[in-house]
């Protein structure tokens, strides 16, 4: 599918929408996306925007529509999958194995997006699914290709504190 190019008024609302959000307002970078009309609703980058604003406001049923719409309108891009799978883990409907479920499939489809296995290892690791937690970060370290990205991240993700030890010796 080809992806329009917003047009420089739209680029401009955007970056507000990401200053509001990097200022922790989100509800004034809703406003700004309110603005920018129905027109471009289906585009990537606002999908994207108004996902992180859904996120930000813990509105998961909207975030898993609007992750829903991106993967649907743009399948063969990583970021749906992974904003589906991040909103069903914490919407009414969802939880830690409606996510996981959302996301396997995604694993061979995206094999060097590393955020995919790592996402899973999270959910395993809340699942007490330990050891194969630690199987799900080496592989998203395999698909990094750069271990210390991935182990930063893990060392800060409370998801995985039962394998902190673990990921210090990576």
């Amino acid at each position: 599918m080809n992806v329009q190019k917003l047009p420089p008024s739209a680029v401009r609302q955007l970056e507000a929408v990401e200053g509001w959000l990097a200022l922790g307002n989100p509800q004034e970078a809703r406003a700004e996306l309110a603005q920018l009309g129905d027109s471009l609703n289906g585009h990537p980058q606002v999908l994207d925007r108004s996902w992180e604003v859904a996120a930000a406001l813990k509105d998961w049923e909207e975030a898993l529509r609007l992750a829903c719409a991106r993967l649907e309108l743009f399948p063969a891009d990583a970021t749906g999958w992974v904003h589906r799978s991040y909103a069903l883990r914490r919407c009414k409907q969802g939880g830690l194995q409606h996510a996981w479920d959302a996301l396997a499939p995604a694993v061979a489809q995206f094999p060097k997006v590393s955020l995919i296995p790592y996402n899973i290892a999270c959910y395993a690791a809340q699942l007490g699914k330990l050891n194969e937690a630690w199987d799900w970060i080496n592989k998203a370290v395999a698909a990094a290709e750069d271990v210390s990205s991935v182990k930063e991240l893990a060392l800060r993700d409370e998801d995985l504190r039962p394998l902190w030890d673990r990921v210090r010796g990576l």
